[in-house]
């Protein structure tokens, strides 16, 4: 029996237990999904502190005296895990932009609901521990044993508000569709300046033959996430709505392929204004999430989603531009490919082929030493790409002929909250730019569209879908 002591203690056997389905996930992972390998750090602490979580809740179950609870709470302990093992073992069996959008939305859906009440809940017992340890080092016994009885009631109590906030952003916050009208020849209210909330932002210079221009940026269908058309309708129906001269999409259209779009091609052909609708690729365009058959089967899938925006009469500016004039000035409206600041995102964009080959002798491959907007006071140039981080990395400090960016892509990790016209969410960590809109030094300006859709988990708190509406 002594030999076997290691697999007897629970701490082993869950250490066990938890290390084998990393294993499982990782050979998943190796074989059909090479993108997500920089994702298994991330994996492996999930695993991690849900052991943790389990092995200090493990005292509390086991005081329940009827069988069938202490069972019954196992089975929820662990089922989020075995799902999600259960998903990626689903990937290696069937393309994923073919399952049906329920089980594609709602599978992953149930375990990343499932799952965050437990990691919550080991964060608040190794919170709840380390205190306790602070107490016993400073011979505060006393304190240190009251504090140590309340940590199942505590941890259970915000495990159990965490659920019910994400059953909330499931249930309604994921389909609370918000409309913004942003001006932008005055500073708009929660408008930053250097990365501070500022009133008296810098405003950008904009042509007097394009005012009132009013612009519509939708961005992050990922369109395969819904069940049914009804939602798609409605984001139609208010874009429509408010009378838009531009309709621009800012990428990201799928989750997986192209084959998820093709339900939706009636409804998004609705979608139209008086000098066109426009898009651009982000990273979850280019099939680069899915596990194809051949590099043929990959190219393919990008093909239909090209000869399907035809089909919508959407024109897709794939590091390209054009001009749109008004009362004799100009907007240049360029286009890039996915630009990606990170090392899981493809970097495809190319703003110099974007403005190469136009009208105007602005459009130069990169911007001259000497170059001075106010020198071109009838052109404002509108550049449309997908992720944030290539303003901040390439566009800003490159291109001053760019006046307004527009973007999307972080979602504010659809998670946060909006005070005084303020967005402030989750993936502020993550992007310098996350949420909103921002002038930089010159006046020049970058408004972030958190999106209309979700990924990952079918759900948003504090952080609404959203179309915007710019009047230039």
């Amino acid at each position: 029996m002594k030999g076997n002591r290691f697999f007897v203690r629970p701490w082993a056997r869950v250490a066990v237990a938890y290390l084998a389905g990393i294993a499982v996930m990782f050979v998943f992972m190796r074989l059909e999904m090479p993108k997500y390998l920089s994702l298994l750090h991330l994996f492996i602490l999930i695993f991690a502190m849900d052991a943790v979580g389990f092995c200090c809740w493990r005292t509390w179950v086991r005081a329940r005296p009827q069988a069938w609870v202490r069972y019954g709470l196992y089975a929820v302990h662990f089922l989020p895990a075995l799902l999600l093992l259960i998903f990626f073992i689903g990937l290696t069996r069937q393309n994923v932009s073919l399952w049906s959008p329920f089980w594609r939305t709602y599978g992953l859906g149930v375990v990343v609901i499932l799952l965050l009440p437990h990691l919550i809940m080991a964060a608040v017992y190794i919170v709840w521990a380390a205190v306790y340890g602070i107490g016993r080092l400073c011979k505060a016994e006393a304190f240190a044993v009251r504090w140590w009885r309340g940590r199942h009631g505590v941890a259970m109590g915000v495990a159990g508000l965490s659920f019910a906030v994400m059953l909330y952003g499931v249930l309604f916050g994921a389909f609370d569709l918000q409309v913004l009208r942003v001006p932008l020849r005055q500073p708009s209210a929660g408008e930053t300046a250097g990365g501070v909330v500022s009133g008296r932002a810098a405003v950008g210079r904009i042509p007097d033959g394009l005012a009132g221009y009013r612009i519509v940026q939708i961005s992050d269908f990922h369109i395969g996430s819904f069940v049914g058309t009804g939602f798609v309708e409605r984001v139609v129906r208010e874009a429509m709505a408010l009378e838009p001269d531009l309709v621009v999409f800012t990428g990201d259209i799928v989750n997986f392929g192209s084959a998820e779009l093709l339900p939706h091609v009636d409804v998004l052909s609705g979608l139209h204004a008086r000098d066109g609708v426009y898009a651009i690729m982000g990273n979850h365009d280019y099939g680069d999430y899915v596990g194809w058959e051949s590099a043929e089967a990959k190219a393919a899938n990008l093909r239909l989603l090209k000869e399907t925006y035809a089909r919508m009469g959407w024109r897709l500016l794939d590091n390209r531009s054009l001009w749109i004039v008004r009362g004799g000035d100009s907007l240049r409206l360029a286009g890039v490919e996915n630009w990606g600041g990170g090392h899981r995102f493809p970097k495809y964009g190319n703003l110099d082929a974007a403005l190469a080959g136009t009208a105007c002798a602005i459009d130069t491959a990169a911007a001259r030493p000497d170059f001075c907007r106010a020198g071109f006071p009838h052109v404002y140039t509108v550049l449309l790409s997908h992720d944030p981080s290539h303003f901040d990395s390439i566009v800003a400090p490159r291109y001053p002929q760019v006046d307004l960016c527009l973007s999307g892509h972080t979602h504010g990790m659809q998670l946060g909250i909006r005070i005084g016209g303020k967005d402030y969410t989750a993936a502020r960590r993550m992007y310098r730019h996350d949420a909103g809109l921002y002038t930089i030094e010159d006046g020049r300006r970058l408004y972030v569209n958190t999106g209309v859709g979700f990924n990952g988990a079918p759900f948003r708190v504090g952080i609404r879908p959203r179309i915007v509406l710019l009047e230039l």
